[in-house]
């Protein structure tokens, strides 16, 4: 399969124009449809997308960036900063992406393993 199957990219014709633009990379869960009795096929698919943030206003430490996840459609963006919201490269989303979900994985791992030790307390656990 070919990397860019997975990937959803906004037409060019929705690309923003202006003062310019900064991307994140995400992923969203799409189920695999439903046969024809209405039942749902098992399983999903993940698809990658590149978000395309349009930049409204720079400042001197970054910059405000039209979003529709926030009250007031708009959020600030530090540049300066080493975690970003979004990033001015696609290269740069890409490895912010890659950091980001590792994270994630090393904080279920440590759920997964306060639940299992909170497991093993529980069994041993001898009423009175």
């Amino acid at each position: 399969m070919h990397p860019t199957e997975n990937f959803i990219i906004p037409p060019p014709s929705r690309a923003p124009v202006g003062l310019g633009v900064l991307y994140r990379i995400n992923y969203l869960l799409v189920g695999n449809g439903v046969d024809g009795f209405g039942e749902p096929y098992p399983g999903y698919n993940i698809k990658l997308t590149l978000e395309r943030y349009k930049i409204l206003k720079p400042t001197p430490k970054g910059v405000w960036v039209q979003c529709y996840r926030n009250k007031g459609g708009k959020k600030f963006v530090n540049l300066c900063a080493h975690k970003k919201f979004a990033n001015p490269t696609v290269a740069g989303a890409k490895t912010d992406f890659i950091v980001r979900k590792k994270k994630y994985i090393n904080i279920m791992k440590s759920r997964i393993s306060d639940t299992e030790e909170a497991i093993k307390q529980i069994e041993k656990y001898q009423e009175k």
